[in-house]
């Protein structure tokens, strides 16, 4: 079967959110089943990826990847849920606050979720009813209790299947490490995945899903198998401008494309910044800036900007609670938008369930 999500999406976000939709390409190019998503004004750096003389599939120019011939099973591998095999740590500073903080992910029970627990004793799950701050990361609290930062973490967690994870927190916040996922990605290599026997629900859209308004946007819709993206953002005034991707989301493709893709900041905004106590770590290490003419530093993508906002995305989402298949479109995305839309997901599936418990009481 062949999918072309591009024009579907398009329609979508017209419908909803006119004055953003031209970001939005109307010309599909399919590739093995898949349609590339891109803007009339955009780079484009996700080339299709070419067919060696054996008939495999090998990587555009870029090194960025490409698309598969065909979409792959779901994102998880697993069809049990999973854990990790073995505990693991990470040590480095907070993005904002500057400070020393230390991760330790230990296994956990089915059914367990992932669980943030910082020094206080309080456990904190990681669903969109605990974000209790989006400004510039997302950040879950409970009882008087935070935890900052956690995105990059929680896309890592989702792309690798980890379903059942308890994350020991001592500082205020995730370790920045290099401002991407790459060493959470590697940090879960070293810890391995372990199937728990209990069975994995992945969940189904039933309805499209929206969150945002005019400035940002996003919207769930049902199709396929696994979690596909297409994500357009525009910073005017910049060298990155406008840039565009469409990704169907797997361990490897997230590794390879999404993960290392780092923390950015534009240059009229680091003043701003530092005058609300934001940004104390970053660094050139953890994070480049975007200014009129150009980048502070070598960029690992050239479309790093759009890469980076699709991980953040992925990790925020992962709110939501639930594996689930469908498409995602974000224009413009942005933290409050993102766990918006996996607050919108949440209730969804759990009214879906409620509705299907239902009916099974009559049967």
């Amino acid at each position: 079967m062949r999918l072309n999500f591009v024009a579907p999406a398009r329609r979508l976000v017209s419908r909803k959110f006119a004055s953003t939709a031209n970001l939005l390409a109307t010309t599909p190019r399919p590739f093995g089943g898949a349609a590339f998503l891109y803007t009339a004004h955009a780079r484009c750096y996700n080339p299709a990826r070419k067919r060696s003389f054996r008939g495999r599939d090998t990587d555009g120019a870029d090194g960025s990847g490409g698309f598969p011939a065909a979409p792959g099973p779901d994102m998880g591998r697993y069809a049990q849920q999973t854990t990790i095999a073995r505990p693991v740590i990470k040590t480095g500073i907070g993005l904002h606050t500057g400070a020393r903080c230390i991760v330790s992910l230990q296994p956990a029970e089915a059914n367990a979720g992932v669980v943030f627990a910082p020094e206080s004793g309080v456990t904190i799950p990681a669903t969109a009813d605990h974000v209790v701050d989006t400004q510039r990361g997302t950040t879950l609290g409970a009882n008087g209790s935070t935890v900052g930062c956690v995105e990059h973490l929680m896309a890592a967690l989702y792309a690798f299947g980890v379903d059942n994870v308890r994350v020991e927190v001592s500082g205020p916040e995730a370790p920045a490490c290099d401002g991407s996922a790459r060493e959470w990605v590697e940090l879960l290599k070293e810890a391995g995945v372990l199937p728990l026997g209990a069975g994995r629900r992945v969940a189904r859209l039933g309805k499209v899903v929206w969150a945002g308004d005019e400035s940002s946007s996003a919207v769930a819709a049902p199709g396929g198998s696994g979690l596909a993206l297409a994500v357009a953002v525009r910073f005017e005034g910049t060298v990155a401008d406008r840039q565009s991707l469409w990704l169907r989301l797997t361990p490897r493709r997230f590794a390879k494309q999404i993960a290392p893709a780092r923390t950015f900041a534009l240059d009229r905004e680091l003043k701003g910044l530092q005058e609300m106590g934001l940004a104390k770590g970053g660094s050139g290490e953890n994070a480049f800036s975007v200014g009129p003419e150009g980048y502070s530093g070598v960029l690992r993508f050239q479309d790093e900007v759009v890469r980076h906002k699709a991980l953040d995305l992925i990790g925020d989402l992962a709110l939501c609670g639930r594996r689930f298949d469908g498409l995602v479109v974000a224009v413009r995305p942005s933290h409050r938008t993102n766990v918006e839309l996996a607050r919108a997901l949440r209730a969804h599936f759990e009214s879906a369930i409620a509705q299907e418990e239902a009916a099974r009481s009559l049967r």
